[in-house]
């Protein structure tokens, strides 16, 4: 009778309030977290099913908040009680995870990052398998990253992790919403490296590798090769009016994803074989060239050869050495740079003569930028590269994160995600573009080294405006025609 009274206990312990305070504790220790709240527990054939296991992180935790959805593991009579509980294979069907980007200094994060190798003396698993993994990282559009809805195995790897992940979505800075086709990254003493990622780009792919070390500010060192990756994938859903296309390429991943200038990239861009961009003429320099010149249309531009190198970083994204070739219609060379406004720029605008009001919404209004990068529609992308410029539609502050706010507090959350242009490009057209008009032969005069007629054309202010006094005066000069 007493046997099957400690047979019933044992399997009946699992349910006991004690047992689940057991596992509340081992696991806030373990993974250095505070204010953890465990689920129901229950075990059906030798195996245990936790329904929930949520958390807080502390400073020396490797997360914020880390959530998991029904935890099974193997669990037999005695598990607990004698020697070492084996624990198997870790099925995990949801994971979320907000992952610390670096700490306020050296120790802290060294603290932090030592969390992710905890011993456990009491319990063993072979790996962990995750059907449904979503981390996210970074504190502004600078450092951002995510991984969404992602199958995930984590093994050991020697004295560290190897995590594998297949299928689900990537981004980080400009790179959003990419397919992931294969994600390995390894996690050590010595810090994490990406061993190998592969990301689908509509028709094209993203490779890259990197390393980041340890610290405050953990440095990232690595390299990106862009093979055929669509336009629309890295530049807002506005340009796609007027430019579209593919590209490929090659560059660098340096930055700190805890530094106020992020992640940088440093790209040299060209069209290779298959790729193409195609320009319309929703320019408003596009538009007046397709008037004023009667033997060309610029209603659609086809560059088939040509390059460009951009960097992004520390809120700016810069284009330069741009080499665009459309046959002998089109040559667009030059350079431009885009930024967040500054708050003298946003007051300007709204016609707000206290510059002060407007610094005071947005710093009030700083987490605004966190919750529309987990926005699923948004579309900040390459020309936000660090810190969410360019006029993005979904950019644009949600009702729900502006419930209650005042209608001035709306406008400059608003005008804050609107972009800057700075910079020049130099247009080359053919000889016979101003045939027809002696105000813009004698304002374009040909050049006799090149066989082309130059424009040369400022870029400055807004997206939609850009442009726009040169289309003007094209129309103006054109006006008369021979």
């Amino acid at each position: 009778m007493g046997a099957l009274v400690f047979w019933l206990y044992l399997v009946k312990r699992v349910e006991k309030e004690g047992f689940k305070d057991d596992v509340r504790v081992g696991v806030e220790q373990s993974l250095k977290g505070k204010d953890c709240k465990v689920g129901s527990i229950g075990k059906d054939r030798g195996v245990a099913t936790i329904s929930l296991i949520k958390m807080e992180g502390t400073e020396d935790s490797f997360f914020h908040q880390l959530n998991a959805r029904l935890i099974r593991l193997n669990m037999n009579l005695t598990t607990g009680l004698f020697g070492v509980w084996k624990g198997g294979d870790i099925s995990i069907g949801q994971l979320d995870v907000y992952l610390k980007a670096g700490a306020r200094d050296d120790a802290e994060a060294a603290a932090s990052y030592q969390s992710i190798f905890p011993k456990h003396e009491a319990f063993e698993f072979d790996r962990i398998d995750v059907q449904h993994a979503h981390f996210r990282w970074g504190y502004s559009a600078n450092n951002q990253g995510y991984i969404r809805d992602s199958h995930m195995i984590v093994s050991p790897d020697g004295d560290g992790w190897r995590l594998e992940f297949e299928g689900g979505t990537f981004a980080q800075n400009w790179m959003r919403h990419l397919e992931i086709v294969k994600l390995v990254v390894i996690c050590n003493k010595q810090g994490v490296r990406v061993q190998e990622g592969v990301l689908r780009a509509g028709g094209g792919r993203i490779s890259f590798k990197f390393e980041m070390g340890e610290g405050g500010q953990p440095q990232v060192s690595g390299h990106v090769d862009l093979d055929s990756v669509p336009l629309k994938l890295l530049l807002p859903d506005q340009y796609n009016d007027w430019i579209e296309g593919e590209i490929s390429g090659k560059g660098t991943i340096a930055g700190s994803p805890n530094s106020q200038e992020g992640i940088v990239f440093d790209l040299n861009l060209s069209l290779l074989d298959g790729d193409e961009i195609v320009m319309r003429d929703s320019l408003h320099l596009l538009s007046a060239l397709s008037v004023v010149d009667v033997y060309n249309s610029y209603r659609k531009i086809l560059f088939t050869q040509g390059s460009c190198h951009i960097r992004t970083g520390g809120g700016r994204f810069q284009m330069d050495q741009i080499d665009f070739k459309a046959g002998d219609l089109f040559h667009l060379a030059g350079g431009v740079s885009v930024r967040p406004p500054a708050h003298v720029e946003i007051a300007k605008a709204l016609g707000i003569l206290n510059v002060l009001v407007v610094t005071n919404v947005i710093e009030k209004n700083w987490r605004m930028e966190a919750d529309i990068f987990d926005g699923k529609e948004s579309s900040i992308s390459l020309s936000d590269a660090a810190k969410g410029v360019g006029e993005v539609k979904s950019a644009e502050a949600s009702s729900d994160n502006l419930f209650g706010k005042d209608a001035l507090s709306i406008s400059i959350l608003n005008e804050k995600n609107v972009s800057r242009f700075e910079g020049e490009i130099r247009i080359g057209l053919k000889k016979d573009a101003f045939e027809t008009s002696a105000g813009l032969q004698q304002a374009y005069p040909l050049d006799e080294a090149t066989g082309r007629i130059w424009l040369n054309v400022p870029l400055s202010g807004r997206l939609k405006n850009l442009t726009l006094e040169q289309a003007k005066n094209l129309y103006t000069l054109g006006r008369n025609r021979k």
